[in-house]
C-alpha cells in the first residue's frame, strides 16, 4: 500500500469517526430514558409531581417532596442515565438531611418535553429554581445539589445566587476537557458541541461549595474533581471518599458525615420568606 493510499484510508476513517460523533454525541452523553405521558410513579407518597415551563416554553417534569417543619430545600440535578422513574427516590436516600427536595427530569428525559441541548439544560434548572422562589423559598433556603453530569447544570444555576450551599458529587472540571482527554481517539475536538465548563463558572458562585468524589471512580476520574478545586480557593470543601466509585458513595459513611457537617441542622420554617424574583427569560 502506497503512502497516498494509506492517507486516503486515514481520511476515510477520520470522516467516519467524526460523522458518527457529530450525529450521536447527544445520545452517547445523554442516554435519556423517555416515559409515556400517562406514566404514574409508584413511589410518590410524600411528594407532588409538578409540571414546569422553561423560558423557551419546554415543559419540565419534577417531583417536589416536602418534609413537615423543614425550611430548606435541595434542588437536585441528577446524572445522565435513567429518569425520574429511578431518580425520584433520591428523597429517601437523603432523608437524613431532613430537608425538602425537588428533583426534575431534563428536557428529553422522562415526561419532560424537548430535546437535550446545553442551553436547554440550564433553562430547565432555572425554571425549577424560579418555581422554588415562587413557592416561598428564599435563596438562603435553597441548596443546589448536582451529581455526575448534573454538576454542570448545578454550577450554572448557582451562579450569582447567594444560596445555602452548592454540593457537587463526582464532578468534572469541564465536560469538554474531560472528553478531550479520555476519548481523544474519537477526535472530539472536531465536533463536540457540549462544554459544561464547571471550572470557568465555579468562581462566579457566591455560595459555599462541597465537593464529594470517590477515589476509585471509573466513570469521572477522581483527578477531575481535584482539578475543579483549583478554580476556587475560598469557601470550598473537598472530601475524597476513599475507595468510593461512581455509583456507590451512599455506602460510605464519609459521605453522610460530610453532608451533615456541611449543611448543619435545618433552622425550621421561615417566618417571612423573601419575595420571589421575576422568572428568567
Amino acid at each position: 500500500m502506497t503512502a497516498l493510499q494509506i492517507l486516503r484510508v486515514l481520511l476515510i476513517v477520520i470522516v467516519i469517526i467524526c460523522g458518527f460523533g457529530c450525529v450521536m454525541q447527544r445520545d452517547l452523553i445523554f442516554p435519556a430514558e423517555k416515559l409515556p405521558a400517562d406514566h404514574r410513579f409508584g413511589f410518590i407518597r410524600a411528594g407532588e409531581e409538578v409540571r414546569l415551563r422553561a423560558s423557551d416554553g419546554v415543559e419540565i417534569d419534577a417531583i417536589h417532596y416536602k418534609r413537615f417543619g423543614s425550611r430548606r430545600v435541595i434542588l437536585y440535578c441528577h446524572g445522565n442515565a435513567g429518569s425520574l422513574d429511578s431518580w425520584g427516590t433520591i428523597f429517601e436516600d437523603l432523608k437524613y438531611l431532613e430537608t425538602d427536595l425537588i428533583v426534575f427530569d431534563y428536557r428529553g428525559y422522562g415526561k419532560s418535553g424537548g430535546k437535550v441541548t446545553e442551553k436547554g439544560l440550564y433553562r430547565d434548572a432555572q425554571a425549577v429554581y424560579d418555581y422554588l422562589r415562587q413557592a416561598g423559598y428564599g435563596d438562603s433556603d435553597i441548596i443546589v445539589y448536582g451529581r455526575s453530569i448534573g454538576t454542570g447544570v448545578a454550577v450554572d444555576v448557582a451562579q450569582g445566587k447567594h444560596l445555602a450551599g452548592l454540593i457537587l458529587e463526582s464532578p468534572y472540571h469541564s465536560l469538554r476537557g474531560m472528553l478531550y482527554r479520555e476519548y481523544w481517539y474519537m477526535l472530539p475536538w472536531f465536533y463536540l458541541t457540549f462544554t459544561l465548563d464547571n471550572r470557568a463558572k465555579l468562581p462566579k458562585v457566591p455560595a459555599r461549595v462541597l465537593i464529594l468524589h470517590g477515589t476509585k471512580d471509573d466513570v469521572i476520574a477522581f483527578k477531575y474533581g481535584r482539578m475543579l478545586t483549583e478554580s476556587r480557593s475560598d469557601s470550598l470543601a473537598f472530601v475524597p471518599i476513599t475507595g468510593g466509585g461512581h455509583n456507590d458513595l451512599d455506602a460510605f459513611p464519609a459521605k453522610r458525615k460530610a453532608l451533615e457537617a456541611f449543611l448543619g441542622k435545618d433552622p425550621g420554617p421561615s417566618q417571612a420568606p423573601s419575595p420571589a424574583p421575576p422568572a428568567a427569560r
